[in-house]
């Protein structure tokens, strides 16, 4: 997500224009610095600023990684968050299976065409 971005919680999609247009948040010479950007990859001093002034990120902050991670966003009609959240974690590793070696565990996708 590009640095200066925001989020704006929605019903329905319900936005004025006025919160969307003429923000004036985009910085070309920011975003062309790279094709990513995380807080995590500036010095300690400039990390602790970033974070003391952007509290979302600080929330979200991991020890090892920082503020790298990977998001999923769901976007439909009358979906049911807990069956969503139920069936993902069913997609998890216990901690006895990240330890185990995981060529002995069963894949339950068929065979892709053409991969022996």
């Amino acid at each position: 997500m590009y640095p200066g971005a925001i989020i704006i919680p929605t019903v329905n999609g319900v936005i004025s224009p006025s919160e969307i247009l003429d923000r004036s948040l985009f910085d070309f010479e920011q975003a062309s610095q790279g094709a990513g950007y995380w807080i995590a990859t500036l010095s300690k001093l400039e990390q602790e600023m970033m974070l003391n002034e952007e509290v979302s990120v600080a929330s979200r902050w991991d020890e090892v990684h920082g503020d790298r991670q990977t998001e999923m966003v769901w976007i439909g009609l009358d979906m049911n968050r807990e069956e969503i959240d139920f069936e993902l974690d069913a997609c998890l590793l216990t901690d006895d299976e990240m330890e185990s070696d995981w060529t002995k565990l069963a894949d339950p996708l068929p065979r892709f065409v053409g991969v022996n």
